[in-house]
């Protein structure tokens, strides 16, 4: 009866709303209608045109009025009804809660973004401010004891989600997330027992996932050492320090590498050198240029390859003279053997090669005779 009481009130204003736009409708037309009856009833009896339009326009505004009020009323009406529909909601959300379901409505995660975009934002306000209220009603009626147990309550469930949320977080290394999750809990629920235990197990968690890490890295840039390739292999460690900054293991990584580095690259200078000098005592120059040559490309900046820097014009040319005299001497070996064809092919590399050496003036007259052998032996 009480429902069927409020259905009826709540009818009467949408009613009245719904018969005055219709009436102002009508104001309207007839307004409109005898103002132009006016005009034209004037003009039929001769009155000025002036005077007839000002007469029937007295009839139009006067209508147009009325119709403009009758709006207006039904206007005020409607949103009178709205809101008076919307206080009775309220109430009647108030009257229907128990204190029970008011916990439970008090424990609701905040709507999130997304569920807000899918309904209207006066709906999600006002269902949050009939929550507040509802809260409001029950604290009011709770006694201390209650609201201590209820308060109890709240920081459980509080804690039961952080508390999955940090081990979720440890469980896929998400570390710097589970470090906050930890700050709100220890803001939001500090006596909870677990806040030591999530701790805990955190530590060990990044400790076991540093530990691994640091494997990794070792294996992958000794592997790197294993070939020379030191730069790859102080670039695995680097990426591991920045990983984990505060790691002893990632800084005694990087400094056992570029100490190795520093030993390997003061052994490869001094056997470069060593080289050097050897084979220039053995009068081995070419051997001995390109050894020079490798030390200064290698190790571009070291005292080392300043020295071989220095002496790199005489080992050049000594081994110039060094070449010419093996083809000189090739050259004559093949006449000996009376392979006059090969002997000439040797000879022009000389004199081409090496035209300001002695053995490269003493052949240049002797071309034309080779020449000459050279085609007998082919006939």
């Amino acid at each position: 009866m009480v429902k069927a009481n409020r259905a009826t009130e709540g009818g009467y204003p949408l009613m009245l709303v719904w018969l005055l736009i219709p009436l102002a409708g009508v104001a309207a037309v007839i307004s409109t209608a005898g103002g132009l009856i006016r005009v034209q009833s004037m003009l039929d009896e001769s009155a000025p045109l002036l005077e007839a339009l000002l007469g029937g326009g007295a009839y139009l505004t006067v209508g147009l009025a009325l119709s403009a009020l009758l709006l207006a009323v039904a206007w005020a009406i409607g949103q009178q009804h709205r809101a008076e529909a919307t206080r009775r909601r309220m109430l009647s959300a108030l009257n229907g809660l128990v204190i029970s379901k008011s916990d439970e409505a008090s424990e609701l995660p905040v709507v999130p973004a997304e569920s807000v975009t899918q309904t209207s934002d006066r709906d999600w306000r006002m269902d949050r401010l009939l929550e507040e209220l509802a809260e409001l009603n029950a604290n009011v009626l709770l006694t201390d004891k209650q609201l201590e147990i209820k308060r109890a309550h709240r920081q459980g469930l509080t804690a039961d989600r952080l508390v999955a949320s940090i081990e979720r977080a440890i469980a896929e290394d998400r570390f710097p997330t589970a470090e906050e999750l930890l700050e709100q809990m220890m803001a939001r629920v500090p006596d909870d027992p677990r806040y030591q235990e999530q701790t805990s197990r955190l530590v060990e968690a990044r400790a076991a996932a540093e530990d691994a890490d640091i494997r990794q890295a070792t294996g992958d840039a000794e592997d790197m050492m294993a070939v020379g390739r030191f730069k790859q292999a102080e670039e695995i460690a680097e990426a591991l320090l920045t990983k984990h900054p505060d790691a002893g293991g990632a800084n005694e990584l990087l400094d056992r590498i570029r100490s190795q580095r520093q030993t390997v690259e003061s052994e490869q200078k001094q056997d470069l050198y060593r080289e050097v000098e050897t084979q220039a005592e053995a009068r081995n120059w070419r051997m001995a240029v390109e050894a020079a040559e490798r030390l200064i490309r290698l190790h571009p900046k070291s005292a080392e390859a300043d020295l071989v820097a220095a002496q790199m014009a005489t080992l050049t040319d000594n081994a110039r003279i060094e070449q010419a005299r093996r083809l000189r001497d090739r050259v004559r070996d093949l006449l000996s053997r009376k392979r006059y064809a090969e002997a000439l092919s040797a000879a022009r590399e000389l004199v081409a090669s090496f035209p300001e050496t002695q053995g490269a003036i003493d052949l240049r007259d002797q071309i034309p005779r080779l020449e000459e052998l050279a085609a007998e032996e082919n006939q």
